[in-house]
Order: structure tokens, then sequence, then C-alpha cells
């Protein structure tokens, strides 16, 4: 957990568990050459109390000439503003201390104080919220940077150790008060399951370190497979038959890592919409999910994006001869030429020729319309302006955003894609160009 030279910081609240650890920690530190520094959060949910607890550790630290790192917040300012439990704020408030301090401080590794029976009330509590495997695997004993080497001591042995080597700490009464849900399953659940199975929180223990190999495996398998992703800012990009044919234990954990990536967060019903959606045939299926995580099929991928896909449209535009008109949400801008000797028809792959007695009124620029169709030169047969799209794979999100040249009766041309054969003017003939080029 920690090699010679760093520096680790203990998280100590003065209670029996983080007095142990940080008494653990700086008997074996003189013998494996890493450094101690020790920090305090202050919930500030106990008044004085609160107050006290981070006297006790400051004193105690200052006699031993221990670094000393403390921080406070509102949790219950913070749970009200942030609509979460008091539980989930404290957390919060606490592992962003822990994390901010760490750096200040130049830490490797971040020690807290987790023993065996917390693993098991974090065991009970994911059972009964119906995790998965992650969830049963209970509490690592090392992730990123914070490191638990308590985990595998009970509450007992922590106690008989404090008692044994007369260490000082201080008892915090609202463990003793089935206020929380933690606390409950402390007080009311693991003694009953200790007095059917006096082994239990040796069993949880040892299960947990198996289920966590068999969790590592997979998720490895999953990682694996994201080699193959494309990621490209705030998207992700993966191919829908590839994650079809994984198993769900491997195509959910690929999700749920996409989702990280991203950094949001799926649940069950999510991940089961999305597999869904992949295996679906219609080639433009969308999901909007919660914090803004947007999935949708784009043919043969499925893709995941923090950005909504643009499927707004933009505004229609007049040309006028002899000048360029921009559409800056295209991000394109068009020239209209007329009385234009196209002799060198061919050599341009921007610029379009019609014939200008097949023009019937002004040249407008717009998105496409329902009804649109076009016959394409060099192609047989008229289509509407939407099967085209659909055949040429162009994503849903993506044909509102199309410019359509067209005079006030029908659509002459697509740019990028094609002209109207009817409207294709001939070379050497007299004609009017609209030339289309990118906004720099």
């Amino acid at each position: 957990m920690i090699k010679p030279g760093e520096l680790v910081l203990c998280a100590v609240s003065g209670g029996a568990d983080s007095m142990c650890l940080l008494d653990v920690l700086i008997k074996a530190s003189a013998e494996r050459g890493y450094k101690i520094a020790v920090m305090h959060f202050n919930h500030r949910l106990r008044g004085a109390q609160s107050d006290r607890d981070e006297g006790f550790v400051r004193q105690y630290c200052q006699k031993r000439g221990i670094a000393f790192y403390s921080g406070a917040g509102d949790v219950k300012e913070y749970a009200e503003n942030n609509d979460m439990g008091i539980e989930e704020a404290a957390r919060e408030l606490r592992y962003a201390f822990f994390e901010k301090t760490a750096v200040k401080a130049g830490a490797a590794r971040v020690a807290t104080a987790h023993n065996a029976c917390d693993n098991a009330e974090t065991v009970i509590m994911n059972m009964a919220r119906g995790a998965g495997l992650r969830g049963l695997c209970g509490i690592p004993p090392v992730r990123g940077i914070y490191i638990r080497p308590l985990l595998l001591c009970t509450r007992d042995k922590i106690l008989r150790y404090l008692s044994d080597n007369n260490i000082d700490h201080i008892e915090d009464e609202t463990n003793f008060q089935p206020v929380y849900t933690r606390n409950r399953v402390r007080l009311n659940v693991l003694p009953r399951l200790l007095s059917l199975w006096p082994g239990f929180i040796d069993s949880v223990s040892a299960n947990s370190e198996l289920l966590r190999k068999d969790e590592e495996f997979l998720s490895s398998m999953a990682e694996d497979f994201l080699l193959g992703a494309t990621v490209e800012g705030n998207t992700v990009r993966l191919k829908a038959t590839k994650l079809n044919e994984l198993s769900f234990s491997i195509s959910s954990r690929v999700i749920r890592k996409v989702a990280s990536i991203l950094d949001k967060s799926l649940n069950s019903v999510h991940i089961d919409s999305i597999l869904k959606l992949s295996a679906s045939r219609s080639p433009s299926g969308r999901l909007s999910l919660p914090g803004g995580l947007n999935v949708y099929r784009d043919y043969a991928d499925i893709v995941f994006s923090t950005q909504a896909p643009e499927n707004e449209g933009f505004r229609e535009i007049c040309l006028k001869p002899g000048q360029w008109t921009g559409i800056p949400e295209l991000g394109m801008e068009f020239f209209l030429d007329i009385g234009v000797n196209n002799e060198k028809i061919h050599t341009s792959l921007n610029t379009l020729f019609f014939k200008k007695e097949k023009i019937y009124g002004n040249i407008i620029v717009r998105p496409r319309l329902a009804g649109d169709k076009i016959e394409l030169l060099g192609r047989k047969g008229t289509k509407t302006i939407k099967k085209l799209f659909i055949e040429l794979k162009i994503p849903v999100y993506e044909r509102n955003r199309i410019p359509l040249i067209c005079d006030e009766k029908e659509v002459l041309a697509i740019p990028g894609i094609g002209i109207s054969s009817r409207h294709a003017a001939e070379s050497s003939e007299n004609a009017l160009a609209v030339i289309f080029r990118s906004i720099e």
C-alpha cells in the first residue's frame, strides 16, 4: 500500500478506528521509511462536540510533532442545497477535502480507517439496494490514492489494541443512535447476523476478496474492448455490432466505463435501455439520460456524448448576385454568379452550374422541407430528400443542417452530394453558378 519515502495522509476523526490506524501507521513508518501527516474534517453536525473532536486530534498531533491539516463544512446546508441526504453530503464534502489536502501536502496516499465491520455493513446495504457484483465486493483495500490498512480488522480487535497500548480516543455518541441507515445496520442488523453466524464478518471479508478478483477480471475484459473505441472530447463512439456480441457481464461494464469516461453514472435501467438501442434495427434511435448524457445510434455506431446532437436547422437565406452570403450556424458561405461560361465545369468540386432558363425566381439556401425531392444527375429516378439521406446513411441529427440550394419552386442541388439533372448546365453553356465554401 505504501512505498518508502512517500507521504501518507491519515484521516483522523478522533474515534477508536482512526486513532488505532494512526498509531499503527506511526509505528510502521520507522521500519518502512514513509512519512505521516494527519488531516481532520469538521462536519459541524454536533456543535461544540464537533469542535472538541477537532481540538483533540490537533492537540494529539502537536504533542508528537505530526503535521496537521484541518477543514470544515456545513453539511446540513450542503445537503439542503444539493438535495441529498446528510450521510451522502458529509461524505462528498469530506472526500473533497481529503483530495484537496493531498494535493496541497504532496501526499501519495490517503489512509482511512475502514475496518472489517464497516465492510460487512457496506455489503449488507449494497445487497439490500440490489447492487451487482461490484457492490458485493464491498470496500476496496486500495482505490486510487486511498488505502484502508485496517480493512481486515474487526472493531473488537481495534478496541483491544487501543486498550493494550493505552491510546485515548473520543466516542461519537451519534454512532449509537439509529438515525442514519448505516447506524441502523450496525446496531440492529449486524448483531442479529452475528448471533446466527459468529464468523459472519470474517466470511464477508473473505468473500469480498474472491468477488473482487472476479470483478477485476471482468473489468479488464471491458477495458480491452474499449481499446477499439473512438474518444473525441466529450464523445465516445463504439461499434454497435461488436457491443452486441459481448455477454451482458462485459457489455454492461463497457457501458459503465464509457459513462465514467464522460463523468456520468448509470443505473441498471439505463444500461438495459442502451443495450436495446444498440441491438435495435433502427439506425437512428436516441436516448436522453439523466445528467445530460445523450446516447444515440449513428447507423453502425452507438454514440455516447454529453453534447446534444445538433438537430436544429438554420435560417433560410436569399443569395444576391456578386456577393458572398454567410450562414454562421453551418460555418459556410455562398456566392451567386450569373452569366458564367462553364467550360471548366469539371475542375471545381465546390461550384455548381445551373441552366439559367430553368431557374424560377430567386436562388435561396434553406434546410429541407417535408416533400422535398430531387433527381440527381447521373442517377435514375426522383427521390425524396428524406429517402436520399437515409440511403446515404446521414444521421438524423445532421439532416436538418444540410443546406439545399433551391429556386422558388424546387430543389436545385445539395452541396457535396449532387445537382438536379434537370437543372445542371452543360459544358460551354452560359450558366448561373453557386460557389460554396467553409468559413474560416
